[in-house]
């Protein structure tokens, strides 16, 4: 089946995108890679250009299915085992020390992106740090169960630190969180926001949301 080449040239920036990372990515962050290398607007209907081209890409073979991942879904099935055998094969596996016992600080990342998750899981995995994800505003639930485990921590330094948009949204839940934590009673150091700030945006030269 032949393609238009505009939609063959849109499926190889695609691929150049997934060829960036050794693990899969969701449609929505393709799309932000893309708006970021200036490809497409940053706009809900190039993000759905991106989800029907992937498919198509994919229904054509030139897109790798593996490289795909969509998070919001989940087989849910209780662990089972086929022997006790099995069972102490896996758990070997799984055990893991805690690598900030003995330490005098306690850190959690917070993000309001869940496109995120993905890049940063990589680095809170690999240090044995906590991720928060947001989707936007944090809920009050969030917010009390967050209070929560900064009490267990309390006789460590404790620090939150923020990767979020740099606009009217993502400032005010940064600017909010402290606040919000101390209705609680949780009194949390937070640093200046890892991301996105001005500063970066000028030096990478990424583009402003114009939807």
């Amino acid at each position: 089946m032949g393609i238009h080449k505009a939609t063959s040239e849109f499926i190889e920036q695609i691929r150049k995108v997934l060829d960036c990372y050794d693990f899969p990515l969701t449609v929505r962050q393709i799309f932000y890679q893309l708006v970021t290398k200036q490809i497409i607007p940053k706009n809900e209907a190039s993000c759905d250009k991106v989800s029907r081209v992937g498919v198509q890409g994919r229904d054509l073979g030139l897109l790798p299915e593996e490289k795909f991942i969509d998070p919001t879904r989940v087989f849910d099935k209780l662990s089972s085992w086929f022997d006790l055998k099995d069972f102490l094969d896996t758990v070997k596996d799984a055990y893991r020390k805690d690598m900030w016992q003995y330490q005098d600080n306690y850190i959690e990342i917070w993000t309001e992106k869940e496109a995120l998750q993905l890049v940063i899981n990589k680095i809170t995995h690999k240090y044995d740090v906590g991720l928060q994800i947001a989707k936007g505003q944090y809920c009050r639930t969030g917010i009390w169960e967050a209070s929560k485990r900064y009490k267990e921590q309390s006789y460590k330094n404790c620090f939150l630190y923020y990767v979020g948009d740099y606009d009217p949204s993502g400032l005010s839940i940064y600017n909010s969180i402290k606040e919000r934590l101390l209705n609680y009673g949780v009194d949390v150091e937070i640093p200046d926001r890892l991301a996105l700030t001005k500063e970066q945006i000028e030096e990478y030269k990424l583009p402003s949301d114009r939807a």
